[in-house]
């Protein structure tokens, strides 16, 4: 990207993290110095929000058009917003205005799930309200400089306000950061409004800048074209933990990198290619919005309520809730597939393999409770996303872990090591097996039982007679009733398909009774030379 573009980038993340921040104290035209001044001495600095007053005070300290840059618009001071809203504006000195929007908050979820199937929600409604009463409040015209960003649903109203916004012409270019994509629906209608040309004219002035882990931005179907996609190789989390790892891969404080004493600074992490929650989360994605229209529905209103549950919410901003019927079409039709969907992919059995190892080392005694019901008891998962030699190493891991923590465990040792013996035993068992197989001469190998296979070919003539009178009886069938002029050809296509679908099967039976009898005959002619051949060994 051009140098221009990318200073553009470095100021919406900046941006974006205030407005993530949640601090509501600022006043109308105050500086960003002049805030970050105000919130040094005061309570809202905590271990949550440290990260981000470190960004923000290295950025103000290294540029004075950021720590000049006047806030204006704060939707949380305006009534007229709800507080899902979240919006306000940054003006640099030069005269650029930023307008940053808030990732989902207590209430939004929901609204994210009927994003997954309809052409417009309400707060991506309120968003382009917001934008249109600012450009109308603040005289904008398409001499000024307006870029519009944020990060995940922020990032995804900064998209629709480009798109459907009444002043979208005002509107420069787009940042959106970690912002996922658009139902089907929407597209649609973006398409029908705007015209292909102008649709495309549109996305254009589109950037996405996502995290290389990030797990939204994929959601739904990614409108950004590719070339003006990039990924940044987030900084990992502090804490260092599962949880705090995989949330903050998604988080606008790891888009900046860490000093030598681990504190934020203002520079972005380095380009990279996307990683393998990112591929994940494209998959399953597309899994889901390859659902028949009420179970992506289902799918999204579940998957949602547990997220609007965990910020403490029981509805959405709009009132609406999950439903039973929801409930019941994504257990009874999607939970399964879509838990395949994880297993049966590369990027999902290397997710899971490193939840799986993150949690040993973390939660050993948790892990250790569980390990073996889940190994004795899934082996098909365990072989999925294991491979042998790892499976005994982490099962030799959890045996010395039983050991040292002492006599409370040492029963749970000792049965695991008997785990480890059967293993051995099994692979040694096998090894032998193979070995007189192949090296001894034990006749029992190659002893055939033609008298059997004449008695299964005596079974398989009967049923290629079951088929082909089967066939016989649905052609005269077809031949003896009248089914109407109408029906006739189609009814006749579907008799005479399935006649011969049955005498096709007979077919093969029939071949499969010829090679029965050849190999039967030679097993006869040549058993005895092939023991007498391997006794000789």
């Amino acid at each position: 990207m051009s140098g221009q573009n990318q200073t553009e980038i470095n100021y919406s993340a900046l941006f974006n993290a205030f407005s993530s921040w949640g601090y509501e104290g600022a006043e109308e035209g105050n500086t960003l110095a002049e805030i970050l001044t105000q919130i040094a001495d005061s309570d809202f600095l905590n271990e949550d929000t440290m990260a981000t007053y470190q960004i923000l005070c290295d950025a103000v300290e290294k540029n004075p058009e950021i720590a000049n840059a006047r806030i204006y618009g704060q939707s949380w001071n305006d009534p007229s917003y709800n507080d899902e809203t979240k919006a306000c504006i940054f003006k640099l000195e030069n005269g650029d205005s930023y307008v940053t929007y808030c990732g989902t908050g207590d209430g939004g979820w929901i609204d994210n799930a009927h994003g997954v199937t309809e052409d417009g929600t309400q707060q991506q409604e309120e968003a382009a309200r917001y934008f249109d009463d600012m450009a109308t409040r603040y005289g904008w015209t398409e001499s000024d400089n307006i870029i519009v960003t944020g990060h995940s649903k922020g990032g995804n109203k900064a998209q629709f306000i480009t798109l459907q916004s009444e002043n979208r012409e005002l509107i420069d270019t787009c940042y959106s950061m970690d912002g996922q994509g658009f139902s089907d629906a929407a597209i649609e209608k973006f398409r029908r409004e705007l015209g292909e040309g102008g649709y495309q004219a549109i996305l254009d002035k589109m950037y996405a800048i996502n995290g290389y882990n990030d797990y939204v931005s994929p959601l739904i179907n990614p409108i950004i074209p590719d070339s003006h996609t990039i990924y940044l190789e987030t900084t990992t989390h502090p804490k260092g933990d599962l949880a705090s790892v995989y949330m903050g891969w998604h988080m606008i404080q790891m888009y900046f990198q860490t000093d030598e004493n681990g504190d934020f600074i203002s520079l972005l992490t380095p380009e990279t290619q996307r990683g393998q929650m990112g591929d994940l989360a494209e998959q399953l994605s597309q899994y889901l919005m390859s659902l028949p229209l009420e179970e992506r529905e289902a799918a999204a209103m579940v998957i949602m309520q547990l997220m609007e549950s965990m910020e403490g919410g029981k509805t959405g901003i709009d009132g609406d809730s999950l439903s039973l019927d929801d409930i019941l079409t994504f257990g009874s039709e999607t939970l399964i597939p879509l838990i395949w969907q994880v297993i049966g992919s590369d990027s999902g059995r290397k997710v899971l393999k490193d939840i799986f190892l993150r949690l040993l080392d973390e939660h050993p005694k948790e892990v250790l409770l569980i390990a073996p019901i889940v190994i004795f008891f899934s082996p098909v998962l365990i072989t999925f996303v294991f491979t042998a030699a790892e499976l005994m190493g982490i099962t030799k891991k959890i045996c010395d872990m039983l050991e040292a923590l002492g006599e409370a465990f040492a029963k749970a040792a000792a049965a695991f090591a008997d785990f480890l013996d059967g293993l051995a035993s099994a692979a040694q068992g096998f090894a032998e097996w193979i070995s007189n197989l192949i090296f001894k001469g034990d006749s029992s190998w190659f002893c055939a039982d033609p008298v059997r296979m004449r008695r299964l070919d005596a079974d398989l003539f009967y049923q290629q007679e079951r088929l082909l009178n089967a066939a016989q009886q649905i052609r005269t069938l077809r031949r003896e009733i009248d089914f109407g002029i109408l029906i006739k050809s189609a009814v006749y296509f579907k008799l005479t398909t399935a006649a011969r679908n049955l005498e096709k099967r007979a077919e093969n039976i029939e071949k499969l009774r010829e090679i029965l009898e050849r190999c039967s005959a030679k097993y006869t002619e040549t058993e005895n030379k092939i023991v007498g051949q391997y006794e000789a060994v």
